[in-house]
């Protein structure tokens, strides 16, 4: 199962540094067995890539599921809260 996972997370790293990120998101999403699937690593990718797709709401849940996988990944916990926060106000002047 690690080779799988770790196959699937470099193909949706290359998807996502060649911008696409329905690709990106396939490799570590739909296109692996279920065990896989579910592997905490896995999991965290996917929700990097519905941020960067702006898929707030599966972003969340794909990046809780990784914690429950693993309560150990601090980063993928305090993601979330940052992710939710609202965009900083422009500042004076600026176009």
């Amino acid at each position: 199962m690690r080779g799988c996972s770790q196959a699937a997370i470099r193909k949706s790293f290359k998807a996502e540094a060649e911008g696409r990120l329905e690709d990106a998101l396939r490799a570590v999403d739909s296109d692996l067995p279920l065990a896989v699937a579910r592997h905490p690593i896995v999991r965290y990718r996917a929700g990097k890539v519905f941020m960067q797709r702006r898929s707030w709401a599966e972003a969340v849940a794909a990046l809780h599921a990784a914690c429950e996988g693993d309560p150990r990944q601090p980063g993928a916990q305090a993601r979330p809260a940052c992710s939710m926060r609202p965009p900083l106000p422009a500042a004076a002047g600026a176009s």
